[in-house]
């Protein structure tokens, strides 16, 4: 799930508008995001694998409960924030390649800002919504497993907190994280051996089922739907060495020479190949060249991951890649530097990131 997608407007939403302080949002978004994570881990992946959209369901009620911190509600305060997210927290994978996706990240963000007001008007809801027969686990098949939470105190055990362990997922390339593993195998293999578009025949690549089943749309027709393609993502970094927000903005995989490749980029599960929890989005790739050559490369787990943590100064120039068209160069780096100090108030990172 996309925690911090959905609970980080919450929090800067009303750590802003109350004037708090970074730390104290800081705070907020730790409370709410392990909230998530911890949701999630108790449901289970077989939440999402039966076709529910966790981002929207987990991701509400981390909204919820960081949103309600940020109000400094007391702990039954929090409690019945999360209880109104909960009762009204919904989503479904079917979202996947639709601009119904990044809506329902705001929809879930506004869902928690609104629980905890709810909750700060004294506003009651069922506190046993998780487990309630008819409740948030129950209707959607689960059993809900013991998870403690983390211990609070001078001594913190790092293991405890899902943002350390296993820790956050951020991506190479502005798409889905299906995409990641196999997009950075193909860059690599195109600049170790001096690649053009041109020398490939066919690009096929095997993949664990969460691939399979995230990247639906090997025809995209919209922008949307590419993030969720593997032809497109391979096509483009073919073509132009990378996929970023210029390449999505751009369309790039509509032009002639990336729809003649698309259609020789094969994308099929090896479920018996893959580690299922060490290696879920991982990918094997098979380019057959001009000159007869078969390169592969089986990339496990793309730098990003957990277990392959992302440089400082390349999510720097991720974050300004992507954020450059709304904010331009200048406050795009602006911004990075101000998330990176994280030293100052919470209204001013809003009204540097609106440019008021």
């Amino acid at each position: 799930m996309h925690g911090s997608a959905v609970v980080l407007p919450a929090v800067l939403a009303v750590s802003s508008r109350l004037g708090r302080s970074d730390a104290e949002a800081r705070c907020a978004f730790v409370a709410g995001v392990e909230t998530a994570y911890a949701l999630g881990e108790a449901m289970t992946n077989v939440t999402y694998v039966d076709g529910w959209w966790t981002t929207g369901l987990f991701g509400a009620v981390g909204a919820a409960a960081g949103a309600a911190r940020a109000l400094r509600l007391d702990p039954a305060g929090c409690a019945v924030a999360i209880a109104h997210a909960a009762l009204l927290a919904a989503g479904y994978r079917a979202v996947l390649g639709t601009a119904a996706k990044p809506l329902g990240c705001g929809h879930a963000a506004r869902l928690g800002v609104e629980a905890a007001g709810l909750a700060a008007a004294r506003l009651d809801g069922r506190l046993d919504v998780i487990e309630h027969p008819r409740g948030f686990a129950a209707v959607r098949g689960c059993v809900l497993l013991d998870i403690a939470p983390p211990r609070i105190g001078r001594s913190l055990c790092a293991t405890e907190w899902r943002l350390l362990s296993p820790g956050v997922a951020r991506k190479l390339f502005p798409a889905c994280s299906a995409v990641q593993a196999a997009g950075e195998a193909l860059r690599d293999l195109m600049r170790a051996h001096a690649l053009a578009a041109t020398d490939i025949i066919s690009i096929d690549c095997g993949a664990p089922r969460l691939v399979v089943e995230s990247l639906v749309f090997d025809k995209p027709q919209s922008v949307s739907q590419a993030q969720f393609s593997l032809q497109a993502a391979l096509t483009c970094i073919a073509l132009f060495g990378d996929l970023s927000v210029h390449h999505l903005e751009a369309e790039a995989w509509r032009a002639p020479e990336a729809q003649d490749l698309m259609a020789r980029i094969t994308l099929r599960p090896e479920p018996d190949a893959f580690d299922p929890d060490a290696a879920s989005e991982s990918a094997t790739l098979r380019i057959m060249l001009r000159d007869g050559t078969c390169l592969a490369r089986y990339n496990p787990v793309a730098t990003g991951m957990p277990a392959r943590p992302m440089e400082e100064r390349d999510l720097l120039a991720k974050f300004a890649a992507c954020t450059l068209p709304a904010l331009g160069d200048v406050r795009s780096r602006e911004v990075g530097a101000r998330v990176l100090r994280g030293n100052g108030n919470s209204a001013d990172l809003l009204r540097l990131l609106v440019g008021s």
